[in-house]
């Protein structure tokens, strides 16, 4: 059988999760099952399912939480099952739940144009993982078409679908993504052990993105976040819940700040920041669905905005500086106008200024008797980021 060729990559994506009778050790507060599905979702899997042999109240209690965040999920007890519930001309998502890759990788393999094997090299430390042949290891990740698995399932005898269907795809001529020993110790993770969990859910937290911002949020924001993320993780708080405080804190500092309050709404406004990244963190590690995702981005620029504007009407009535306004204005809209620009330049996001940066200079000239000066100094800071987004090509 030929492999996938490059006009089959826009195929659907399903995923095949083939689950052992002992259960992995839980990374980031989620069920090893769980947490490799959603991954396997962010990949661009459409639907997935689960091969075991025996089904458990708790496998059925993780189909109903990946169910209810919009995932469709199957459990097939028999190989003819998994067959079935696949369709020929689906691509498949291989997963195996004891073993972490990073995003990057995942979605490397999802979005391959053909047949392909994630490896490593038939090293020692590597015993444990499937061998293919003198040079190289099977990791358990794979993509591969239906048709395949149709025809395995065709074949006669007791057999293991997992083995099975990577001596097929190696027959086939399916080709292999193999990572070098840096790559393999930096990338990939058995999870055997609560420990190597723990350690998984790290490595996922410092991997994870945020989106392109201003200095405050990657210098001060970002370090932070990423502590709550995995903090949070190990004490399995969903991330959701995390994005939720967040969303709470930016209502608090937007009540504090229209009665005035306006230090402690740049300090609310903070930690509602702080609570976003750590929910966006979390998120992109696996620990919950991106059901909030839209809203992280409207609801804490609206916050900000209700705050820098207030801050400027407040200074305005108790020090009858009519400029306070005209410099609140300036960084709202010198903000709004740079944002798309920064979204792509992400040299520009190294030292520009954001929500963030903005509410920890309004702190430190409350903090120093000069709130009309940080008032300042935030709306020249706005200016130039707007004027070096627009003029650099």
């Amino acid at each position: 059988m030929p492999v996938v060729s490059p006009g089959d990559k826009n195929l659907p994506l399903a995923a095949l999760l083939i689950a052992g009778d002992t259960p992995a050790p839980r990374v980031l507060g989620a069920d090893a099952v769980e947490f490799q599905l959603r991954r396997a979702r962010d990949a661009g899997a459409g639907h997935a399912v689960i091969f075991v042999e025996r089904v458990t109240s708790s496998l059925l209690a993780t189909v109903d939480r990946l169910r209810s965040e919009g995932l469709s999920v199957d459990i097939a007890r028999t190989v003819a099952d998994a067959a079935e519930l696949i369709h020929p001309d689906e691509a498949v998502l291989m997963l195996t739940p004891d073993v972490v890759v990073l995003p990057e990788r995942l979605a490397a393999v999802a979005a391959s144009d053909e047949s392909i094997l994630l490896c490593v090299r038939d090293e020692p430390a590597n015993e444990r993982f499937e061998l293919i042949d003198p040079t190289a290891r099977w990791t358990g990740f794979a993509r591969i078409d239906g048709g395949l698995l149709r025809r395995t399932a065709a074949m006669v005898g007791d057999w293991d679908l997992g083995s099975t269907l990577l001596r097929r795809a190696v027959q086939d001529g399916a080709a292999r993504m193999t990572l070098t020993p840096e790559e393999a110790g930096a990338e990939l993770i058995v999870i055997d052990t609560v420990s190597a969990a723990q350690l998984a859910g790290r490595r996922l937290v410092a991997a994870s993105q945020l989106e392109n911002a201003g200095w405050a949020r990657r210098w001060l924001i970002a370090p932070a976040a990423r502590w709550v993320a995995r903090l949070g993780g190990e004490l399995g708080i969903d991330a959701q819940l995390v994005t939720l405080a967040g969303f709470g804190l930016f209502g608090i500092a937007t009540i504090c700040a229209l009665f005035g309050w306006i230090v402690a709404s740049l300090i609310i406004l903070l930690g509602g920041q702080m609570c976003d990244a750590a929910g966006s963190v979390g998120t992109q590690a696996g620990m919950s669905t991106r059901r909030w995702e839209r809203l992280r981005s409207p609801v804490g620029a609206t916050a900000a905005m209700i705050v820098v504007l207030a801050m400027g009407i407040t200074l305005t009535l108790r020090n009858a500086q009519w400029g306070c306004i005209v410099l609140a204005l300036i960084i709202i809209s010198a903000s709004w106008l740079a944002a798309p620009f920064a979204r792509d330049d992400t040299g520009l996001a190294r030292w520009r200024s954001d929500a963030s940066g903005h509410a920890v200079i309004g702190v430190m000239g409350f903090g120093f008797g000069v709130p009309v000066i940080a008032l300042a100094l935030s709306a020249l800071h706005a200016a130039l980021s707007l004027g070096w987004a627009v003029r650099k090509p």
